[in-house]
């Protein structure tokens, strides 16, 4: 799964491949998380695939003593998707900065 790009799959038939990443916060750190996750959520943002237990390794992936690994969902996953389904997209990933409000939904592309 991870270092792989999205496949309309995934969307179609939950199958497929996705860009994720894995990162590691502290373990005392992992209320706050779970809120800010919670938040994200009902906002429409669904990132986290998993978040694991302390000092425990997720999906193989050695975790640092007192710190929690997650894998979230991340990179151009939104962009691979569309131009999978024959629609052009510019990214400009890393070099643009963009007020929030001027974002489109994806499904009104």
């Amino acid at each position: 799964m991870v270092g792989c790009s999205l496949r309309r799959g995934v969307v179609k038939r939950v199958d497929g491949e996705v860009l994720a990443n894995f990162r590691e916060i502290p373990s005392i750190c992992r209320p706050i998380a779970e809120e800010v996750v919670s938040s994200l959520n009902k906002a429409g943002f669904r990132g986290i695939i998993v978040m694991g237990d302390t000092s425990k390794p997720v999906f193989e992936i050695p975790v640092e003593p007192n710190r929690i690994g997650m894998v979230l969902l991340g990179g151009l996953n939104p962009v691979v998707a569309a131009e999978e389904a024959g629609i052009e997209a510019d990214s400009l990933a890393m070099s643009t900065v963009m007020e929030y409000q001027d974002l489109i939904r994806f499904k009104e592309v």
